[in-house]
């Protein structure tokens, strides 16, 4: 005698409904009595209010006999989001760099936020991986952090196909069909007048001063706050005039600092140096013999750039401190937040400051690339430089008479 549900359908064979209006299907695996559950028996049902979105019984169990008859692996069913995200990072790790491991480890929290985390990646399909990419979006996150989110478990997922988990990846689609191409916040240099009047406010100020220094040659030097955190002594060449960038400063959580190579091949290079800057230079390598710590990493010595208790400094302790510094800044110009195109002042601000600098005095591409550190002048033309209409206009009556 055929079973029917509670609306007098038919149900087939291993499928049941119980009490309380759940559906259930029941089959047998290596020995091992499974079961698959869902409030709703097919697609077209409503599905109860109270209760989380889900597929219906038998879209569950058509994609269960479709991933038997692709020659899924048994075990897919046991695989997580969470387990397979894991994995790829652990595999990873041989083969990256470490601040690129803590970038998957921040991506990887990210997800452990949203519901996706703890589902099996057998129920996922393409719908649910969109779905959560307009999550990620509702929250708030810039395109480049939910780009770089989506792309962990993308490649996490190409993992699981490699592997027969998966017959094809649910999150292989493109991110900004999905949720529009949002536009990146734009990063604004500092002009001659606010590039005068930071300089000046750090310089007098008695509980910042310390830091001028810095802050003079970042603004001049057009270096990331990794690599000038990893200066040495070694690394100046005044008799050739120029500092060679080629390692970086990094914190890890749970490892502490470490040094590493420059974040790209093209992030090696070499600098000239300024006269302001020489002058700072020299200063600090006179310093060095005074100290009364000397701090190593890796088999370097001799920063030249450390805390005002002689220890190394990091891109977080940095970051604290331009906030600092920022505060302070604003509360005596408040009329440079009112400006319509401004940023808040931070180390990236000040290499992107000198890297504006440097288009504006129409030095050549090549030369650009070389001291800025990228693969090309499009990377600096479209993340670094900024022109204002009224520098644009004086740019071209110069050139045009």
């Amino acid at each position: 005698m055929s079973r029917k549900d509670k609306k007098g359908r038919k149900l087939n064979i291993g499928e049941s409904q119980r009490a309380d209006g759940r559906y259930v299907y029941s089959y047998t695996r290596d020995g091992t009595k499974k079961f698959l559950y869902s409030w709703t028996l097919v697609d077209t049902d409503i599905w109860p209010a109270a209760k989380p979105m889900d597929k219906s019984l038998r879209t569950k169990i058509a994609e269960l006999k479709s991933r038997e008859k692709s020659g899924i692996k048994k075990d897919a069913d046991k695989v997580t989001v969470k387990s397979i995200i894991d994995t790829y990072i652990q595999l990873r790790k041989p083969v990256v760099k470490k601040h690129t491991i803590r970038n998957y480890e921040c991506e990887r929290n990210r997800i452990a936020g949203t519901d996706i985390y703890m589902k099996r990646i057998v129920d996922l399909d393409l719908l649910t991986c969109k779905t959560w990419a307009l999550e990620l979006k509702a929250k708030g996150l810039a395109y480049d952090t939910i780009k770089k989110t989506v792309s962990l478990l993308r490649s996490a997922l190409d993992l699981a196909v490699e592997n027969d988990w998966l017959a094809k990846n649910p999150c292989d689609f493109k991110l900004s069909k999905c949720i529009g191409k949002m536009t990146a916040e734009k990063r604004y240099p500092l002009n001659e007048v606010w590039k005068e009047k930071y300089l000046d406010f750090v310089f007098k100020s008695k509980t910042y001063d310390y830091y001028y220094d810095c802050i003079y040659v970042l603004l001049n030097t057009g270096m990331r706050i990794s690599e000038f955190c990893a200066l040495t002594k070694q690394d100046i060449n005044f008799k050739k005039g120029f500092i060679s960038v080629s390692k970086q400063l990094l914190i890890s959580t749970g490892e502490g600092r470490y040094i590493d190579t420059t974040k790209t091949v093209n992030g090696i290079r070499k600098i000239p140096i300024k006269e302001g800057v020489k002058k700072i230079l020299k200063k600090k390598i006179r310093e060095i013999s005074s100290r009364t710590e000397n701090p190593s990493l890796d088999g370097y010595k001799n920063f030249l750039f450390l805390s005002k208790s002689d220890t190394l400094m990091d891109n977080r302790v940095w970051g604290k401190i331009f906030r600092r510094i920022y505060a302070g800044f604003i509360k005596q110009y408040p009329e440079y937040e009112k400006q319509d195109e401004y940023s808040p002042i931070t180390a990236h601000i000040l290499r992107h400051t000198f890297c504006t600098d440097l288009v504006k005095a129409h030095v050549d591409e090549k030369t650009i690339t070389l001291i800025v550190g990228h693969s090309s002048i499009k990377t600096t033309m479209d993340i670094y430089t900024h022109y204002d209409f009224d520098t644009v206009l004086e740019d071209f009556l110069s050139k045009t008479g």
